[in-house]
């Protein structure tokens, strides 16, 4: 098969049921990350800065996110039991953005994001820096559809499935309040299957755990460092 012809395994995808509390692998819509709260004195007035991802996927391990559940529902989850202390309570869970494939290819999957980061959602001056993604041209595309990037986990759902092909970038990711995904269940359009989610959760820790090294020394100059 001609090496522009891969096809990632199709992730599997079980639409919402109207389960109460949060699973490990859940994709919610329309997520908002509060990137700032700001108070002007001189007014009065509070200002807030906020980013919407359309969907994002839960990191959270489905242990911790059970556990949680139990003491905020008055139903807890099956097999599970309201806890005696307040021990278990999550302060806040791990989510990643699910980038539009063909957009994250192309260079534009979060160029509105990467603007309001270095610019402010309000801010009319020039960006210091290129606003959005590289191109990703079909000889780095593949690496990333097959796994081989650390960096990327691909998400290929099938057609069978209301999702497109989706990127995943672990060098963005954003907390959430635990209470809130409570709330905002009605948001929550499915689950990944548990193969899927548990390979996400492995690469997402091996990415983070990476060691980096200091930069070495400018060209010419010797480090005062001993060896």
């Amino acid at each position: 098969m001609p090496q522009d012809e891969f096809v990632a395994p199709e992730c599997s995808f079980t639409a919402s049921h109207g389960s109460p509390w949060v699973e490990q692998g859940d994709i919610y819509r329309d997520v908002e990350f509060i990137e700032s709260v700001d108070y002007d004195k001189d007014t009065g007035t509070v200002s807030e800065s906020k980013l919407m991802f359309p969907l994002a996927l839960v990191l959270g391990q489905e242990c911790d996110l059970l556990s949680d559940a139990a003491m905020r529902l008055p139903n807890p989850p099956p097999g599970r039991s309201h806890p005696s202390t307040s021990g278990q309570a999550l302060l806040s869970v791990l989510m990643t953005p699910l980038y539009n494939a063909e957009l994250f290819f192309e260079g534009q999957h979060c160029s509105g994001v990467l603007e309001s980061f270095f610019l402010g959602s309000t801010s009319n001056l020039a960006s210091s820096v290129p606003v959005g993604g590289a191109y990703i041209n079909s000889g780095e595309r593949q690496p990333i559809k097959k796994g081989q990037n650390e960096r990327y986990q691909f998400l290929h759902f099938g057609t069978n499935t209301p999702l497109v092909d989706c990127v995943i970038d672990f060098k963005h990711y954003f907390s959430v309040s635990s209470k809130h995904l409570l709330y905002t269940r009605s948001q929550c359009v499915g689950n990944v299957g548990s193969i899927f989610r548990e390979a996400i959760s492995q690469r997402f820790g091996f990415y983070l755990a990476r060691i980096g090294l200091p930069d070495g020394p400018p060209s010419g100059t010797v480090s005062n460092l001993a060896p």
